[in-house]
């Protein structure tokens, strides 16, 4: 733990810094005062003394650094005698999560690699230091370091299962096929296998700009054929959304470059937002579509979207998020915060029982790992892009996990016919999980059958029916944008009136409450 308020102005304040290792790999917990992109603009640099001996390496708070790695900057140094080499984040399995603005990281090297023919090795003991710039705070205080000695006190890692462990679960995955390779003959069979081996029901596809929703689905009946004939349905929002499904797809919407789709899972409809939102820094428009999507949700909540759905009616949305940048945008999408409101409307809280979405940590198979995209040309690290979110008050998470087949236990690859290199197929790798939906939990039911709302089209005059005494009961009118609007509300016994002659003509729902209950009953005003 470092000193508080040690640091000059201009630096990042250094808060804690924790260690730990399994057999391959050393991990660092780094926490800031202050939330940054840890790979991007911003100076905090870690020196290790991969050997524990300060006459080698390069000379820094009394220790002898073989290795440093400049976040900000994404380029490292390995020093080898009197040699000093660049290094970059795949020469030494580098991996900082989250991708996006945090206060809290973590860091993962591989404990040894090798640059260039020379090998980095790290010894049973090591020393480490971590700074902001040359004159900027440190971890520990200038002049000191952390020693460190590696442990076999190892953690375990995530259980997951490739198999669904029950028929009646559904399996959902996501994968970004990166311009058209499902279609690319030398990788088809790559996609195949991993299709093969995982057995999704729906599947949301992104990146396919070129082919036809017909065309993935032709594919899918020859990879995964189904019983009795049967084929894959499929629907497609351009311009490279597509989603494939054992169920039938009722319908579709397009929400910026995004696709709604309503299908019927057994006695269950879901609705599924497939996403590919804006990539890199591109900040403003990403969340200009998070504000749009979320506003999309809200309506199909209350019954005034394009694709309407009734209440505890499931939602999950996946696929690649290209969160990189600012935190806000996955917030707006758990949380319900829309940052735009003069043009998506106001926040709401999007799970039914009025609570915050639900994230899916799909951990890798078969390493401590999150990530789900990968680029060893890139400047930059591997990062968490891809996302599985969900209404958890009426959908339980039963297993999941992000398929990586070159670390997977060899003795699976070959029980699921996997090959090591499948996992090249994109440089997105595979996410799935497994959801119960029939258990629903949420509070946030109808009031009663017996409580109505007419006429519907209404000019002046809302008229409410209600067996519920009416004392009880209160009443929120909202617009489109979910933006409530005080209209005097007049109740006579069981009957209740609403003067809505000065609402301007369009749609609007009636909230009507009662306890911890609510009924959302849609209207047109004309």
């Amino acid at each position: 733990v470092d000193d508080i308020d040690d640091a000059p102005t201009t630096s990042q304040e250094i808060l804690s810094l924790q260690l730990a290792n399994d057999d391959e790999h050393l991990f660092l917990k780094l926490e800031l005062a202050d939330p940054i992109n840890l790979q991007d603009q911003n100076n905090i640099t870690v020196y290790i003394d991969t050997d524990n001996n300060s006459t080698t390496g390069l000379s820094i708070s009394g220790i002898g650094a073989d290795l440093s790695f400049n976040f900000g900057n994404r380029i490292g140094k390995a020093y080898f005698s009197n040699v000093t080499f660049d290094i970059f984040h795949n020469d030494i399995q580098l991996i900082t999560l989250p991708t996006v603005t945090s206060e809290t990281f973590e860091i993962s090297i591989r404990k040894n690699s090798v640059v260039l023919g020379n090998p980095i090795q790290m010894q049973s003991d090591i020393r480490l230091v971590v700074k902001d710039g040359i004159n900027g705070d440190q971890i520990p205080n200038t002049g000191s370091s952390i020693l460190y000695t590696f442990n076999d006190d190892l953690n375990q890692l995530k259980t997951f299962s490739l198999n669904k462990q029950d028929d009646a679960y559904l399996r959902i995955s996501s994968l970004n096929c990166r311009r058209d390779q499902i279609f690319d003959l030398a990788l088809q069979q790559k996609f195949r296998r991993l299709f093969q081996a995982t057995q999704p029901d729906i599947i949301a596809f992104q990146e396919i700009y070129d082919h036809s929703g017909l065309a993935v689905a032709n594919l899918l009946d020859d990879w995964i054929p189904l019983p009795n004939g049967a084929k894959w349905q499929f629907d497609k929002v351009n311009p490279d959304i597509i989603v494939c499904s054992r169920y039938p797809i009722i319908t579709s919407a397009r929400i910026d470059g995004n696709g709604a789709f309503l299908l019927q899972f057994n006695d269950h409809p879901i609705l599924i937002i497939n996403v590919h939102l804006p990539c890199c820094g591109n900040d403003t428009e990403r969340q200009m579509e998070v504000d749009h999507l979320m506003s999309f949700i809200r309506g199909s909540q209350n019954g005034i979207s394009d694709i309407p759905v009734n209440t505890n009616t499931p939602i999950i949305i996946l696929g690649d998020t290209n969160f990189v940048g600012d935190r806000g945008q996955r917030e707006t999408i758990t949380t319900g915060n829309i940052q735009n409101e003069s043009t998506f409307g106001t926040d709401f809280l999007p799970d039914w029982d009025q609570s915050e979405l639900e994230t899916a940590l799909l951990m890798q198979t078969g390493t401590p790992f999150a990530y789900t995209w990968i680029n060893n040309f890139s400047s930059f690290g591997p990062g968490r892009l891809d996302f599985i979110f969900y209404t958890g008050s009426v959908l339980q998470l039963q297993n999941g996990f992000t398929l990586n087949t070159s670390t997977l236990d060899p003795n699976l690859r070959n029980q699921f016919g996997l090959l090591a290199s499948d996992d090249t197929a994109s440089d997105h790798l595979l996410i799935t999980a497994d959801f119960n939906l029939d258990v629903m939990t949420s509070t946030k039911e109808p009031v009663s059958s017996q409580t109505r709302l007419y006429p519907n089209p209404v000019h002046d005059m809302i008229h409410i029916t209600s067996t519920l005494n009416a004392k009880h009961l209160s009443y929120q009118i909202l617009n489109i944008l979910g933006q409530p609007i005080d209209l005097a509300v007049i109740k006579d016994q069981a009957n209740i009136q609403i003067d809505v002659s000065a609402l301007t003509p369009g749609s609007y729902v009636l909230n009507i409450q009662w306890i911890q209950k609510t009924l959302s009953l849609p209207f047109i005003k004309i």
